[in-house]
């Protein structure tokens, strides 16, 4: 889910909401971890990311993770 900068996603491994600033992607080696288990999730994929920083502030919406 999106709130202005901030987005939020389900951990995969605990269920956790964890909640991290779309500003936190433009830093070098950013990496994101769940502050419940420490499980860390890195975004890498650039087209992702232009996607996240481009969603408009009043949608809403839920972040989904695969594992490759």
């Amino acid at each position: 889910m999106q709130k202005g900068h901030l987005l939020q996603f389900d951990c995969q491994q605990c269920k956790n909401i964890i909640e991290f600033s779309i500003f936190e992607l433009d830093k070098p080696g950013h990496s994101i971890q769940c502050s419940h288990c420490k499980k860390t999730y890195i975004f890498k994929d650039e087209t992702l990311i232009r996607q996240l920083k481009n969603l408009p502030p009043f949608v809403n919406k839920s972040l989904t993770l695969r594992k490759f």
